[in-house]
Order: structure tokens, then C-alpha cells, then sequence
């Protein structure tokens, strides 16, 4: 089966609230060809298959991957809700590594970077404020994503 890449924005992962409507809010308007980029992504793109079972797989940046199953029942799923799915999910990564760790999150000396954490995921390199998703690809029903930091 080919993989299919489907560009959802540059979406501020930590800055993310589920109740927008718009990809647009999100994304990062600083260049002119980003701006036509952002005119040609329609957010209501039913992109994942309907009554199809996923496997969403985040990894970066954890040392240990977190994996679920997503169903996406008889309308499939569109670019806004695969966002929304993810931006909460990785929430919910960062608050159970913050509860489930004895190393301080904190900047490692003289640099931005997060110190790695020794909870559940192990977190490296970037608090979740860093995080910018970017891309989904889907292959053989699992979902990695690209995330820039």
C-alpha cells in the first residue's frame, strides 16, 4: 500500500483548543507561499478512511512511543478532527510524563531544550510549546506524524 502524506498546517500544538472550527487560527502566516498553502487546505477534507480502524503512533519527542487505536466510524475523519485528535492527545502525553516522572522538567543548561525525563514516555529536547504539527502520513492504517519543533 503507498503512503499518503496530507499536509494539516503549522499548528501550534500547545496553543490548540479543541472547540476551533479553522485550521487557519493556528498556522504560522510569515512567508507569502505559506499563505497560499493555507488557502488551499480545506480543513473539512475527509482524510482518513470511514469505518476504518487506525493506529495513531506519536513518537517524537518520546523515547518510548505512544500508540492508540482510532475508529473512524461512517464519516471517516477530516484534516480538522485528525488535528484535534492529535493536539489533545499529546496533551494528555505531556501531563502523564509531568505526573509520572522524578526528574524536573526543566531547560538543559544553557539552551531552550527540555531536559528528558525519566516518566512514562521519556521526553526529550522540547516542552510541548515547542511542538508544530505539520503532516500526517498514513500507511497500511497507521498514522505517524511530522512534527517540527
Amino acid at each position: 500500500m503507498t503512503e499518503k502524506q496530507h499536509n494539516l498546517g503549522y499548528v501550534s500544538i500547545k496553543g490548540w483548543k479543541s472547540s476551533k472550527k479553522s485550521l487557519y487560527d493556528d498556522w504560522f502566516l510569515e512567508e507569502e507561499d505559506t499563505k497560499e498553502e493555507v488557502k488551499n487546505n480545506n480543513p473539512s477534507e475527509v482524510i482518513l478512511e470511514p469505518n476504518t480502524e487506525y493506529n495513531l503512533i506519536i513518537d517524537y519527542p518520546l523515547s518510548t512511543p505512544f500508540s492508540r487505536k482510532l475508529n473512524t466510524f461512517s464519516k471517516g475523519m477530516t484534516k480538522l478532527e485528525l488535528v484535534d485528535l492529535v493536539c489533545r492527545t499529546y496533551k494528555q502525553i505531556y501531563k502523564e510524563e509531568n505526573r509520572s516522572t522524578k526528574v524536573k522538567e526543566d531547560y538543559l543548561e544553557g539552551t531552550y531544550n527540555r531536559v528528558k525525563t525519566n516518566g512514562k514516555y521519556g521526553i526529550w529536547g522540547h516542552h510541548i510549546g515547542d511542538l508544530i504539527l505539520c503532516s500526517a502520513y498514513v500507511k497500511d492504517k497507521t498514522i505517524t506524524l511530522g512534527v517540527d519543533s
